[in-house]
C-alpha cells in the first residue's frame, strides 16, 4: 500500500482576524530596524492603517504613499527626503511601489526585450531599477532608519520583490496578507469597470494609463475574484494596451479574458481581431471576427472590420456581404459604404461603385454638416435606386423638414413610401410634389399606380391619362392606364394600353401578364354573352350551370345563384349534379346566406355522401352560424375523406375553438399550417385561440412541441415567457438558457431571463444578462428599468438612476419612476427623489409604498408635518404597513409632547364608516398602550366584514391586545379565527403557544409551537416559548436544546434582551443539571451582555445563586461536578488569590455577597408575543 503523500508546503486558507492580530502584535513589540510585508488591496491598506492607528496610540505612525514611479527607482533618496521632515516616527507604512514596477514592464514590453508571454509570468529576466536599488542599499536601511517599515502591496508586487529583490526581501520580519471582503472586491472591480472607455483611455496620458492598470492588476489577483469580474477586468486591461498601442499585450489579455468564458465574447473577439489587423496579422483577424459573429451576428464595427479585412485579402464579393449586413444595421455608416465602393472598384464593377462612393461622401458630410440639402436629397436617391428604401425615407424626411418647398425631395419620398407598402402615406407625398410641379409626368405616373393598388381606379385614371398627355411614349404610364381599365371592366381599352405599352417597351414583361389577363376577362364576357345568347331560346341545364361558373369567376355571386337554380330546374328527365348544388352552396356562401348555403350542401350529400368539398363547406357555414358541434362532424368526415385537407383542419380548430377545447383547436390550426405554411386563416386564428389557453395548457402544448423539435426558438421563448408568467421562475430559466443557445442574441429572451434571475435575487447573474440584453436594444423601456432594478438591489444607485432616466426617456411608468425616487432616497437627493414620487403618484395614487417614500424624502428634508400627511396615507392604503407606521413613530418624536398630544387628539376623536380606519385607530391605540379602546377599535372593524386580509390582521391585533390585558383565552379565541382564515400565519401560531404557556396549558403550547417551528425554523420567539413550555412539564434536557437554539438565533438578530432572558433560563437549567461550567459561562455571558448595555452594577440581577451552588455540590460530595471543571479552580485562584483588585474579584465578590442561597420549583415565563 503506497504512503500518502502531503504537501507541506501547502499554503493554508488565511484568517483574516488573526492576521490582523500578528500584524499589531509585530508592530507593537518593533523595536529600531524591521521590516514587514503586507499583502493586501490598497483599500484594505487603508483600512488597516487606520485600525493600527487607533489600536496602537503609543506608536507614532507615518506614511509614504507613491501615486506614480518613484524618480530613478531611489526609494532610499525618499525615504531619507521623508524623515527630514518626520523625525519621530516608530511606523512608516509604505503604499504605491507598484507603480514603479508597471513602469518598468512598459519600458521593456515597449523597447521589445520583454515580451507579453514575460510579463505575464514574473520573468527574472532584468531587474527594475527600484528592487536594484532596495537590493543595494539593504544595509543603509537598517543603519539609517531605526523604524518598522510596513510595506502595503498587492499579490502581483509581493511576486516581483521574491523573485527579483530575494536580498532585500529576505531581511523581512513577517508576510502578512490580508484579504479583502467579497463585497469590496466586487464593489471596487465594478467601480473600476464603469470608470473608463477605450475613448478615455487614447486621451490619458501613460501615467493615468499605468494607475490603471495598476488598480487593474490588483483586483485581478484577489483570490475572492470571480472568473466573470477577471474576465471583464482583463478585456479592460486589454483596452488600456490597445490604447498605448502595445497590441501584442492587448491580444494577450483578450486571450485570458477568453479562456476564463467572458459573458462579453463577441466584442473580445472582435477587439481581438482589431488588434492582429492593426498587426497586420489579416487570416488571423478574419478567424478572430468571424467568430465574434458567431456569438453577435449584427454587430455593426465587427462586420465593418471584417469587410475592411477581407479587401485586404482580395476576397472582394465576401467583402461586400459583410458590407451590406453592417449597412441593414446602420445605413448611416460612412465606413462601410466606402469599404463597399473600394470593393466594387477592385470588382471593375464602376457604376455601383461610384453610387456607394456618393453615398459614402454625402453620409460623411452630413455627419459634419447635418443640414446640407444636396447631400441628403443624393443620399436619398441613391439610396432608393439600390433599393435601400427605409435609409432612403430618413434622409428625405430630414431634407423636407429643412426645406418643404424641394418637389423632387416630395417625389422620391413617395417612391419610397411606395416600396415599403404605405400606400395611403405615398399618395400625400405624390400630392405635395404635384402640388409644387404639376405637369411632372413620373409623379403623376406613381401617384395613378399607388392609386391603382389602393382600388380607386377612377382617381388612378386621371393621373395615368395626364401622365401619357405629358409624354406620350411613358411605357409605365400605359401599362398602368391598362390596370386602371382592367379593374373597372373595361377590357377592350385595357388591352389597347397594354398593347401600346409592349410596342414601346417590348422586353417589358408586366404589360404582357396584364394583356393575359385582360383577355381572360374577355374571355369570360365573351363566353357569358356566349350563354347569354344560348339561353335566350334554350333552357339547357348544363348552359346554366357553365353560366354560374362564369358569373362566380366574375365574383357576381347573385346572378351566379340564379343561374345554378335555373340548371338545377331544368333538370326534368334527370337529377341534379351534386356540383350543382355544392357551387349554388359556394355562391350562397359568399353571399353571406349561410342557411341557404347549408340546405344547398344537404342536396350535394344526398347526391354524393362522399362530396368532401361540400362536407368541409357545409361544416364552415355552420361554424358560421355559431352551430359548432354539428359543425365538428361535418368536418370529421370531411377529414376522413381527405386528411390533407388544410381547409377542413382550420375550420375543425375553429369549431373546436368556439366549443372551449382550446388546446385541441390549436393543435388542428397547427396541422393545417404543416400542410400549407402560406395559408394566412389559421396564422390568424391560432393568435385568438392561444390567448385562451389556462397556463396549465399552455404549459402541455409547449411541452408536446418540444418533443416534436427540441430547437424551435420560437417555442421555447414562448414556453419560457409562460413559465415566467406563472412565476415559476427557476423553470423559466432554464427554458430561456435553451432558447439563448438557440439564438444568443435575441432581445426579448436575454430581457425576460434577466427578469427572471432577478425575481429570483441572483442580481450579479442577472446584471450580466441585462446588460447584454440594453445592448441588443437600446430602445427598450423595460430592459433599463429591469436593470435599474438589478442595480437598485446591488446598491449601484447612481447607476440604476441612469438606467431609470434612459427608460423613461423611452416610457413614462409609475414604477419606474417609484424606482427612481427611491434610488435618489438613497443617495440622498431627496428633493429630486419627491419630484419623481410626486409625478408616480398623479399617475397612481394608491401605491402605499411610495406614499411612504415620499414621506421618507420628506422626513429627512425635516418637513416633518408633510411627512405625517404621507405616512398617514400609506397606512390608510395599507393598515398593515409596518415602515409607514416606524416612519410615523420617528416623526412624533420629533414633535413636542403638546403637538403629539394634539395629532393623537384630533385623530382618535374622529369617527368613519371605512374599516381602513378602525383598523389604523386600532394600532395607533396599540402604538400607545391603551390596549381596551384598541380592542373596542377592532371590535368595530370586524362588525364592518372587511375582506379576507384585512380581517386577518385585525383578528390578530385583537388577540395581541387581549394577550396584553392578561385575556389569554379571548386571545386564543382570535388567534384560532386568523389561523382559519389562513392556516400559515405563522406568528399567530407562535402566539397562541404564548397564551397557553400563560394558562398552564404547557402540552398543549408544546404541539402549537411546534407547528409555528415546521412553518419557520429561524423564528427565535417559537423557540424560546418551546423551551418555556418543556421547562414546565419538567423535559430539562429537551428544554436545554431549545434554548440554546433560541439564543443562537437571537444573537444573529442580535437580540441582547432576549439573549439576557434566554441565558437566565439556560443558567437555571444547567444549574439544575448540574453543569458547572455551563452556569459558569452563562454567568459570565449575562454580565458581558449587561457590560455592552451599559447597565449599572446596583441594577443588576442576583447571580450569587450560581456562585454558592458550586460550594454546595462540594458540600454534597459532588466533587465530579467540580472536578469536571478545572478551568473554575483556575478561574477561582485568579479571582480569590491573585487578582483580587481586578474588575472579575469584583464582579465574583459582589455576586458572592448578595442574598441567600435559596431552593425554588423551575418556572419558565413565555416570550414575548410577536405584533
Amino acid at each position: 500500500m503506497r504512503a500518502q503523500a502531503f504537501d507541506w508546503d501547502a499554503k493554508l486558507p488565511v484568517n483574516p482576524s488573526e492576521e490582523y492580530r500578528a500584524i499589531v502584535r509585530s508592530i507593537r513589540r518593533s523595536r529600531g530596524f524591521s521590516m514587514l510585508f503586507v499583502q493586501c488591496s490598497p483599500e484594505r491598506g487603508n483600512q488597516l492603517i487606520n485600525e493600527v492607528r487607533t489600536e496602537l496610540p503609543q506608536k507614532a505612525i507615518g506614511e509614504l504613499n507613491f501615486q506614480e514611479e518613484i524618480p530613478r527607482g531611489d526609494f532610499y533618496a525618499c525615504v531619507a527626503n521623508y524623515f527630514k521632515s518626520n523625525a519621530k516616527i516608530d511606523v512608516l507604512f509604505v503604499q504605491g511601489l507598484e507603480f514603479s514596477l508597471l513602469s518598468y514592464e512598459r519600458a521593456g514590453q515597449a523597447s521589445g526585450w520583454l515580451t507579453a508571454k514575460e510579463s505575464y509570468s514574473y520573468s527574472e529576466k532584468g531587474i527594475p531599477r527600484l528592487l536594484g536599488n532596495l537590493n543595494l542599499r539593504r544595509e543603509k536601511f537598517r543603519d539609517e532608519f531605526p523604524v518598522c517599515f510596513v510595506f502595503l502591496l498587492p499579490r502581483f508586487a509581493i511576486r516581483y520583490l521574491t523573485r527579483r529583490a530575494p536580498d532585500f526581501f529576505d531581511w523581512r520580519s513577517g508576510l502578512f496578507e490580508l484579504p479583502t471582503e467579497e463585497e469590496i472586491v466586487a464593489q471596487a472591480s465594478l467601480r473600476v469597470l464603469s470608470e473608463g472607455d477605450y475613448n478615455q483611455y487614447v486621451n490619458w496620458t501613460q501615467d493615468e494609463r499605468d494607475r490603471r492598470h495598476k488598480e487593474i492588476q490588483v483586483w485581478l489577483d484577489e483570490p475572492k475574484q470571480t472568473s466573470e469580474r477577471k474576465a471583464e477586468l482583463l478585456a479592460q486591461q486589454a483596452l488600456l494596451f490597445f490604447a498605448s498601442q502595445n497590441y501584442e499585450l492587448a491580444i494577450a489579455s483578450y486571450d485570458q479574458a477568453l479562456q476564463l468564458g467572458s459573458p462579453y465574447d463577441y466584442s473580445l473577439l472582435s477587439n481581438r481581431g482589431a488588434a492582429l489587423m492593426n498587426l497586420k496579422r489579416f487570416e488571423e483577424a478574419l478567424a478572430s471576427y468571424d467568430q465574434a459573429l458567431l456569438e453577435e451576428p449584427e454587430h455593426t464595427n465587427t462586420l465593418i472590420y471584417r469587410g475592411n479585412v477581407l479587401n485586404q485579402l482580395k476576397r472582394y464579393e465576401d467583402a461586400i456581404a459583410s458590407y451590406d449586413k453592417a449597412l441593414k444595421i446602420d445605413s448611416n455608416d460612412h465606413r462601410a459604404w466606402y469599404g463597399r465602393s473600394y470593393a466594387l472598384v477592385a470588382l471593375g464593377r464602376y457604376e455601383e461603385a461610384e453610387k456607394c462612393g456618393t453615398i459614402a461622401t454625402r453620409t460623411e458630410t452630413l455627419t459634419k454638416e447635418p443640414n446640407h440639402l444636396e447631400a441628403l436629397y443624393m443620399r436619398g436617391e441613391m439610396l432608393n435606386s439600390i433599393g435601400w428604401y427605409t435609409e432612403a425615407l430618413e434622409s428625405l424626411e430630414k431634407l423636407i423638414d429643412l426645406n418643404s418647398e424641394y418637389p423632387f425631395a416630395w417625389f422620391q419620398k413617395g417612391f419610397s413610401l411606395n416600396e415599403l407598402g404605405k400606400n395611403e402615406e405615398a399618395v400625400l407625398a405624390y400630392n405635395e410634389a404635384l402640388k409644387q410641379k404639376p405637369d411632372q409626368a413620373t409623379a403623376l405616373n406613381n401617384r395613378g399606380k399607388t392609386l391603382n393598388d389602393l382600388g380607386r381606379y377612377e382617381e388612378a385614371l386621371l393621373n395615368l391619362e395626364r401622365a401619357v398627355e405629358l409624354e406620350p411614349n411613358y411605357s409605365y404610364a400605359w401599362n398602368n392606364q391598362g390596370v386602371s381599365l382592367l379593374n373597372l371592366g373595361r377590357y377592350r381599352e385595357a388591352l389597347q394600353c397594354f398593347d401600346q405599352s409592349i410596342e414601346l417597351s417590348p422586353g417589358y414583361s408586366v404589360p404582357k401578364n396584364n394583356r393575359k389577363t385582360a383577355l381572360e376577362k374577355l374571355l369570360l364576357l365573351e363566353k357569358l354573352e356566349y350563354y347569354n345568347e344560348l339561353l335566350a331560346n334554350s333552357s339547357n341545364a348544363e348552359a346554366w350551370f357553365e353560366k354560374g361558373l362564369v358569373l362566380r369567376d366574375l365574383q357576381r355571386y347573385d346572378e351566379a345563384i340564379e343561374a345554378y337554380d335555373k340548371a338545377i330546374a331544368a333538370r326534368s328527365d334527370s337529377e341534379p349534379t351534386s356540383q350543382e348544388w355544392f357551387q349554388k352552396g359556394y355562391a350562397l356562401d359568399e353571399s353571406g346566406h349561410h342557411e341557404a348555403a347549408i340546405l344547398a350542401y344537404d342536396k350535394a350529400l344526398e347526391i354524393n355522401p362522399d362530396d368532401q368539398g361540400s362536407l368541409n363547406n357545409r361544416g364552415s357555414s355552420l361554424n358560421s352560424l355559431g352551430r359548432y358541434g354539428e359543425a365538428l362532424e361535418a368536418l370529421d368526415k370531411a377529414i376522413r375523406l381527405n386528411p390533407d385537407d388544410r381547409y377542413a383542419w382550420n375550420n375543425r380548430g375553429w369549431a373546436l375553438f368556439n366549443l372551449g377545447n382550446y388546446l385541441e383547436a390549436l393543435n388542428n390550426l397547427d396541422y393545417s399550417l404543416k400542410i400549407d405554411p402560406n395559408y394566412s386563416s389559421p396564422k390568424t386564428r391560432r393568435e385568438t385561440v392561444f390567448e385562451k389557453l389556462s397556463l396549465d395548457e399552455k404549459k402541455v402544448y409547449y411541452t408536446e412541441r418540444l418533443k416534436q423539435n427540441p430547437d424551435d426558438f420560437s417555442i421555447l421563448l414562448s414556453y419560457a415567457n409562460t413559465l415566467q408568467d406563472t412565476s415559476d421562475y427557476e423553470s423559466a430559466i432554464s427554458v430561456y438558457g435553451k432558447a439563448l443557445e438557440v439564438s444568443p442574441n435575441n432581445h426579448e429572451a436575454q430581457h425576460n431571463y434577466g427578469f427572471s434571475l432577478k425575481q429570483l435575487g441572483r442580481y450579479q447573474e442577472a446584471l450580466l444578462v441585462l446588460n447584454r440584453a440594453v445592448k441588443s436594444d437600446a430602445n427598450c423601456a423595460t430592459a433599463w428599468q429591469c436593470r435599474g432594478d438589478v442595480l437598485g438591489k446591488l446598491n449601484q444607485h447612481n447607476a440604476a438612476i441612469s438606467d431609470y432616466s434612459k427608460s423613461l426617456e423611452l416610457h413614462l411608468s409609475a414604477h419606474v419612476l417609484a424606482s427612481r425616487g427611491y434610488s435618489l432616497n438613497e443617495q440622498e437627493r431627496y428633493e429630486e427623489a419627491l419630484e419623481d414620487f410626486d409625478q408616480t403618484i398623479e399617475l397612481d395614487s394608491d401605491d402605499h409604498i411610495t406614499w411612504n417614500n415620499r414621506g421618507w424624502s420628506l422626513l429627512r428634508l425635516e418637513r416633518y408635518y408633510d411627512a405625517l400627511i404621507c405616512f398617514d396615507h400609506s397606512l390608510k392604503i395599507k393598515p398593515s404597513y409596518d415602515t409607514a407606521r416606524n416612519n410615523r413613530k420617528t416623526i412624533l418624536e420629533k414633535f413636542s409632547q403638546a403637538e403629539n398630544l394634539k395629532y393623537y387628539a384630533e385623530f382618535l376623536a374622529s369617527d368613519s364608516d371605512n374599516v381602513q380606519f378602525w383598523v389604523e385607530k386600532g394600532l395607533l391605540l396599540r402604538d400607545l398602550n391603551c390596549y381596551d379602546e384598541a380592542l373596542k377599535a377592532y371590535e368595530k372593524a370586524i362588525s364592518m366584514q372587511p375582506d379576507r386580509e384585512t380581517a386577518s390582521t385585525v383578528w390578530f391585533q385583537k388577540a395581541y391586545a387581549s394577550a396584553q390585558l392578561g385575556k389569554h383565552e379571548a386571545a386564543i379565541a382570535a388567534y384560532d379565527q386568523v389561523l382559519e382564515i389562513n392556516p400559515q400565519n405563522q406568528p399567530a401560531w407562535n402566539n397562541r403557544g404564548s397564551s397557553l404557556i400563560n394558562l398552564g396549558r404547557h402540552q398543549e403550547a408544546l404541539t402549537v409551537l411546534d407547528r409555528a417551528i415546521k412553518l419557520n425554523p429561524e423564528d427565535h420567539y417559537a423557540w424560546t416559548n418551546r423551551g418555556a413550555a418543556q421547562l414546565n412539564l419538567k423535559l430539562y434536557a429537551e428544554a436545554i436544546e431549545s434554548y440554546e437554539k433560541a439564543l443562537q438565533l437571537k444573537q444573529a438578530a442580535k437580540d441582547q434582551q432576549g439573549e439576557l432572558q434566554v441565558l437566565t433560563s439556560l443558567a437555571s437549567l444547567y444549574k439544575q443539571c448540574g453543569k458547572v461550567q455551563k452556569v459558569l459561562r452563562a454567568a459570565n455571558k449575562i454580565w458581558e451582555i449587561y457590560d455592552i448595555l451599559g447597565t449599572p452594577i446596583k441594577e443588576r440581577p442576583n447571580l450569587s445563586p450560581w456562585f454558592r451552588d458550586l460550594l454546595l455540590f462540594a458540600e454534597r460530595g459532588q466533587w465530579q461536578s467540580i472536578v469536571a471543571a478545572p478551568i473554575f479552580w483556575l478561574i477561582y485562584l485568579l479571582v480569590i488569590v491573585l487578582i483580587p483588585l481586578t474588575p472579575i474579584w469584583q464582579r465574583a465578590h459582589l455576586c458572592l455577597q448578595q442574598s441567600q442561597i435559596t431552593y425554588t420549583s423551575l418556572e419558565a415565563e413565555p416570550d414575548n408575543a410577536q405584533e
